[in-house]
């Protein structure tokens, strides 16, 4: 066997004291943070999700995946943030994207589901902290960040990038509810458009669809801006903490192009106000 399967099967053992068969099945690529696994327990297949950080907030990251539209908790550990869930058929979304229409279909689902008042999400927040500890601030972004602020609140998932979604026949199924809080749904809707590389009609044409309520193109492309800093300033800060990826740096350089596109086009619109 192994090490890393011999010490993969330490964790889960310890998480589940009772399992008396575990079998490593696969390693699934896909998370930056995190370092997640098929396995076999007793002849169920689950997934085990092993962080590489700590989270001061693991008590309220578990009340979300009381949802259905989470996948089954089996078990969560609060001081090492790892947890094992309930494997789920199907296919990542970004495997099979769908046009705006349908997924602001899915984002009106979601929303249904997920509760409010757990806990806040302050984006704006999170961004200045992470080009603070990161050392670098991108500056053309901050008159922006200043000035967004969200219209309405909701449950919010906040990381909604189409690996995080699981798509089995008409069955949608989101995991990774770290981010979770309550937020203005519009950073949800951005973020799935994102994620899904929609081009800027097809952005308008998804919040269209949901339902936003006194949609404008001036807060529709802030809220672009302000979750293009996050994913920047993220990238930043996992740099300055020596995160290995080559990705990271990759999502430094593709998130500052679009973040100047942008602001380009912010500018430009505000002008011929």
């Amino acid at each position: 066997m192994p090490a890393e399967d011999a010490e993969i099967i330490r964790t889960v053992e310890r998480l589940l004291p009772s399992a008396r068969r575990v079998k490593v099945l696969a390693f699934l690529d896909g998370g930056w943070c995190n370092d997640n696994y098929q396995i076999d327990v007793d002849g169920q297949r689950l997934v085990l999700r092993q962080s590489r950080f700590s989270n001061q907030e693991g008590h309220a990251e578990e009340r979300y995946f009381d949802s259905s539209c989470s996948p089954e908790l089996i078990v969560y550990d609060h001081e090492s943030n790892n947890l094992i869930t309930r494997w789920v058929e199907g296919h990542v979304l970004a495997e099979q994207p769908i046009d705006p229409t349908a997924a602001a279909g899915y984002l009106r689902r979601l929303h249904s589901e997920i509760p409010q008042g757990i806990r806040r999400y302050e984006p704006i927040e999170l961004i200045l902290s992470n080009y603070t500890s990161g050392g670098i601030v991108f500056t053309p972004v901050l008159p922006i960040l200043e000035e967004w602020k969200p219209g309405r609140l909701s449950g919010c998932h906040n990381d909604l990038n189409p690996y995080n979604i699981i798509v089995n026949g008409d069955q949608f199924t989101t995991i990774d509810w770290e981010s979770a809080g309550d937020n203005d749904p519009i950073f949800d809707i951005v973020s799935i458009c994102h994620g899904m590389r929609y081009s800027d009609e097809e952005f308008f044409t998804a919040a269209s669809a949901y339902g936003y309520p006194d949609l404008t193109m001036k807060f529709l492309l802030q809220t672009r801006i302000v979750y293009v800093a996050k994913e920047h300033s993220w990238a930043i800060d996992q740099l300055a903490a020596n995160n290995p990826r080559p990705e990271v740096r990759r999502q430094i350089q593709e998130m500052e192009q679009i973040l100047r596109r942008l602001i380009s086009l912010y500018e430009r619109q505000a002008a011929q106000q």
